[in-house]
């Protein structure tokens, strides 16, 4: 078996928030956006699982923006939704860019 030079590992390492930082999204839909609050679970190089309370209506695939402040915008998609009590859902999402 082929010895792991560590570039592989650095890409799925996930980083805690010791903070329980909340960060704003935007669910892109119609040309339109809807602004809702997440908690970020955990990060890694290109994703994050967020927390949300909410309607949970976010399908894989779908556009959201993450607003890192108030002109800074980055593309992600849902990879997947998943419902852990009535208007709580677990979001996993790719940085796009």
């Amino acid at each position: 078996m082929a010895k792991d030079s560590g570039s592989n590992r650095r890409a799925h390492l996930r980083y805690r928030d010791p903070e329980s930082t909340v960060y704003n999204f935007a669910s892109v839909k119609n040309g339109g956006e809807q602004d809702f609050i997440g908690l970020i679970v955990n990060e890694s190089f290109n994703g994050m699982a967020v927390v949300i309370v909410g309607d949970g209506n976010l399908e894989p695939g779908e556009l959201i923006l993450w607003k890192e402040a108030e002109s800074i915008k980055t593309e992600c998609r849902v990879i997947r939704c998943i419902k852990l009590d009535e208007d709580i859902f677990r979001l996993s999402l790719s940085i796009e860019g």
